[in-house]
């Protein structure tokens, strides 16, 4: 499919990012390149690249929806006060949560996916 100037734009932003962004600021930051971006587009765009494999959606509150580049599978934390995220990549919960799917499973539950978050307080807002 074609690479629109959007295409390229919104890839390469979220590409630079370092945590998950929601749509309101991915529109904030195109803005300030004065790109203007129709918000169906926008979502679209998010879809298709989520279906291409290369951006994957993360709901940490249960109502936002968050994107991300697609890399390592890892979770976040949220602080409660500041809205920061915070990437976590840990082998030894990756073990635990594995070993529960497995656990899952064997009970007869096909596990497709997980997502998993912590909230609490970072160390600013302690």
């Amino acid at each position: 499919m074609r690479q629109t100037p959007l295409y390229k734009s919104v890839l390469k932003h979220l590409k630079a990012k370092a945590i998950p962004i929601s749509v309101p600021d991915l529109t904030l930051a195109l803005e300030a390149q004065s790109i203007q971006p129709n918000k169906t587009t926008l979502y679209r765009l998010l879809e298709r690249l989520e279906n291409e494999g290369l951006v994957e959606t993360v709901l940490l509150d249960n109502k936002t929806a968050f994107y991300e580049i697609k890399k390592n599978h890892h979770h976040h934390f949220v602080c409660e006060d500041c809205s920061t995220i915070e990437c976590l990549e840990d082998n030894a919960l990756e073990q635990k949560i594995h070993a529960l799917e497995h656990d899952l499973s064997s009970q007869g539950l096909k596990i497709k996916t997980h997502q998993f978050s912590f909230t609490g307080l970072c160390a600013a807002c302690q």
